[in-house]
């Protein structure tokens, strides 16, 4: 196969809607000769990367989520702070986790002080992974 071909077989799995060999002369990438069409799939292709990036599970052992001061963290230090105070906490995110059985479920959870919250405490559970929570649709997307 030679580069030309495997330009327009990405192309048509991206998406390009002129990406037969008949509708070449029509592509809106101008890519007949292929370096066009090498520049938009590198485009596509930095996307796709950097989709992957936002969108990845973190294992645990890479880094925990970031955390912030919490509401008790200005009584750290005074006779007002008790052991049931945390100084940091994370926002909320999406967690893998796995029981002792080795089944794994999906949830959510956040960290004070570095340590994870778990809601159930009599099942015994670890977290593998960790996502940011995806941000809300904007006002009126996918709605019919």
């Amino acid at each position: 196969m030679n580069k030309t071909t495997m330009y327009f077989k990405a192309m048509s799995v991206l998406g390009c809607e002129y990406s037969s060999t008949e509708a070449r002369g029509r592509c809106h990438h101008n890519c007949c000769d292929g370096q066009n069409c090498l520049a938009w799939l590198s485009d596509r292709f930095v996307e796709l990367e950097k989709l992957r990036k936002e969108n990845r599970w973190i294992p645990v052992g890479e880094r925990l989520p970031e955390e912030h001061d919490s509401m008790f963290a200005k009584f750290y230090g005074t006779e007002q702070w008790s052991n049931v105070m945390w100084k940091k906490q994370s926002d909320q995110v999406n967690v893998v986790l796995e029981f002792e059985d080795g089944t794994r479920t999906v949830s959510t959870l956040y960290t004070h002080d570095e340590q994870w919250k778990y809601t159930n405490k009599i099942v015994k559970q670890k977290v593998t992974h960790w996502q940011p929570l995806p941000q809300p649709p904007s006002t009126g997307e996918g709605e019919m």
